[in-house]
């Protein structure tokens, strides 16, 4: 009995894995000319009809391997990753920082894909979400299916041109070549 709370116990603190450190925070390569976060900041000075730029955000690019159902098991660093997006692109080994514009509902969706030795290569698309619109969900669900209602109705007949728009941190779940490797 203590051998198998003693597991138990061990399970749940694996699952509350500290995530691996990353020091360095990688920047985008603009591919459209532009020197600056704000991919599209010369062409905005000849007046054309852009999407505003909103800031920039950090989003964490980590690798998983698969567990035998798929899904994420443990972390590993090592892997080269190509994030691609409409007019940047940003090179990093995972563990990756990676600063990115953002352009309210205008950001561009971005791939990510990863490739490592060990593993088959994987490539992953995340697409920007409206926090706004989340934070006012969340919020009416305290007030339990009426709240979360009210707020429906609210984010629909809401003008989201100024809501706070962001990415979500991308995890790229990979398969082993030799699954009996750990």
């Amino acid at each position: 009995m203590k051998k198998f709370l003693a597991l138990v116990g061990l399970a749940l603190l694996a699952g509350c894995a500290k995530p691996m450190e990353v020091s360095t925070i990688t920047p985008i390569k603009p591919t459209n000319g532009s020197n600056s976060i704000d991919v599209y900041a010369k062409q905005r000075l000849t007046n054309a009809e852009l999407p505003s730029f909103a800031g920039d955000q950090i989003v964490d690019v980590r690798t998983y391997r698969a567990n035998s159902n798929g899904s994420k098991g443990k972390e590993f660093a090592g892997a080269s990753c190509t994030l691609e997006a409409r007019d940047f692109t940003a090179n990093a080994m995972s563990p990756a920082k990676i600063r990115i514009p953002v352009y309210r509902g205008q950001s561009s969706p971005l791939a990510v894909s990863c490739t490592h030795a060990d593993f088959k290569p994987k490539l992953v698309q995340q697409a920007v979400y409206n926090h706004t619109k989340a934070q006012r969900l969340e919020a009416g669900a305290n007030g339990g299916l009426a709240g979360v209602l009210i707020m429906a109705v609210v984010n629909e007949a809401s003008d989201d041109r100024n809501d706070d728009y962001y990415y979500r941190n991308i995890d790229v779940v990979m398969r082993p070549l030799d699954p009996s490797k750990k």
